[in-house]
């Protein structure tokens, strides 16, 4: 009896797949404040002194 209980133990922990408990809910991270000025790139066309046209990536903050 005890040669079948723990072969059909066996048989059951292989075929059961890993689970690894209830999900963990937890509050959201505060926002965090940033001081100071506020960047983003733009896109801007320069010429040059020959009249060829440049687009260049150029960082601007307010």
């Amino acid at each position: 009896m005890l040669g079948g209980l723990a072969v059909g133990h066996a048989i059951a922990a292989a075929n059961d797949p890993y689970y690894p408990g209830k999900p963990v809910y937890r509050a959201p991270p505060r926002p965090v404040h940033v001081e100071g000025p506020i960047c983003h790139f733009e896109r801007r066309e320069t010429i040059d002194p020959y009249g060829d046209i440049y687009i260049r990536r150029v960082r601007v903050c307010e």
